[in-house]
């Protein structure tokens, strides 16, 4: 009895073994395909043609773009640099001198400026004409004067304008630069107060001299180039 039992729940054990092995095959079989479905997903999101198509009209939107800023920026700086004739006169007297300069007296200068209705480079050229006197105190005697002559290049410098200078002062070489503040009445009346600093290679055969002046300069825009 015992062995007939025992072959009886063998028999048992190996159909219920046969009958999983359907089952494990199916669910291999749906995990085979969920892979193959993850798969198409992944294919799916691969940008199509259109999408390359839609990259190079935004580069060419961007160039175009670029370009369109660089006009911007050559209108804005012919509008911060105009291109004008204006003339100038000057009165200014030295505030501040080097040392060889201490004992000197010092009076009223004048000057006379000229820009032109031109850009080079970025800068507006002209040329200043002024005279230079200087009186020594200290011994009593001895003058020191003449006149000045540079080639100028300004440009503005917010809130003001800078300016230099290159030329001769007296018989010396000699340069300046000078920052002034500007304002314009009427498109054509400038008023504005200027400080220059002023070099002297040789004062009278001897040292480098500098001084530095204030000036009170009223001007007329005479032609305005648009």
């Amino acid at each position: 009895m015992d062995r007939v039992r025992i072959k009886s729940l063998s028999v048992i054990i190996l159909s219920v073994m046969m009958s999983m092995m359907p089952l494990s095959a199916q669910e291999e079989e749906v995990n085979f395909e969920e892979l193959f479905n993850f798969g198409e997903e992944i294919t799916d999101e691969a940008p199509a043609e259109e999408d390359f198509d839609s990259l190079f009209e935004e580069d060419a939107v961007t160039d175009a773009a670029a370009e369109e800023g660089d006009v911007v920026i050559n209108m804005l700086e012919r509008q911060l640099i105009p291109r004008q004739l204006s003339l100038s006169i000057s009165l200014s007297s030295p505030a501040y001198v080097s040392t060889d300069l201490m004992t000197w007296n010092s009076y009223v200068d004048g000057r006379f400026s000229v820009e032109f209705p031109l850009l080079l480079l970025g800068v507006v050229p002209g040329f200043s004409i002024s005279n230079y006197k200087f009186e020594n105190a200290l011994p009593v005697g001895g003058i020191y004067e003449g006149m000045s002559l540079f080639a100028t290049a300004s440009r503005p410098l917010f809130p003001g304008k800078l300016t230099v200078g290159a030329g001769l002062v007296g018989d010396s070489p000699g340069a300046f630069a000078q920052q002034g503040y500007e304002f314009v009445f009427w498109d054509r009346l400038v008023l504005s107060a200027d400080f220059r600093l002023t070099w002297a290679q040789s004062m009278l055969g001897g040292d480098p001299v500098t001084w530095f002046d204030v000036a009170f300069t009223p001007g007329f825009i005479a032609l305005t180039i648009k």
